[in-house]
Order: structure tokens, then C-alpha cells, then sequence
């Protein structure tokens, strides 16, 4: 698992991720946990999967994060709906 999406889904959800039933009844119950998670493996390794798989869930959700943006650790989607950010953007960079 990515060390970035570890952190993430810890701000996101206040509980470390350990793999058992209560991270998998987040994982559906939580469409930016899945947002997030598809876009730091597009981010780490790009592949046409990924992408395509991003791009389902961007389009689904109408969050359209570049997977060419500069985020960092502990990325916290408060209102998962309809963002933008573009590829020349940093956010949480230090």
C-alpha cells in the first residue's frame, strides 16, 4: 500500500488503515477514499488501467484532480464533490 494513501485515508477517517472489515465498508461506503486511493496509484506508477479507473470515478463524482499535480501528504477531501485542480498546482507542498 502506498505510504501517501496511508496517510491520507488517516485524515480522512481518524483510524490508522489496517486491511480488514472496517477499512473494506469504508472503501464502499466512501467515494473519496476510492478517489483518492485510484488517483496516488495513477500518481505513483501511471498505467492505462489506472487511468482509465481514475477517470470512471472522476467523472462519477466530478472531482477532476490531475494526476500531474503536486499533492502532498494528508490529502482531505471535505466536500467531495465537484473540485478542479489543475496539473500546474501544488497543494500541501513544503
Amino acid at each position: 500500500m502506498n505510504k501517501m494513501f496511508k496517510e491520507d485515508y488517516y485524515r480522512m477517517t481518524g483510524t490508522e488503515y489496517k486491511f480488514g472489515i472496517k477499512s473494506l465498508i469504508q472503501w464502499f461506503v466512501s467515494h473519496q477514499i476510492r478517489y483518492v486511493y485510484w488517483l496516488r496509484k495513477a500518481q505513483d506508477k501511471p498505467s492505462v488501467l489506472k487511468k482509465f479507473i481514475l477517470k470512471k470515478y472522476s467523472k462519477k463524482y466530478g472531482l477532476e484532480i490531475s494526476i500531474n499535480a503536486e499533492i502532498g501528504r494528508g490529502l482531505y477531501l471535505g466536500h467531495p464533490y465537484n473540485i478542479s485542480v489543475g496539473g500546474a498546482c501544488g497543494l500541501g507542498i513544503m
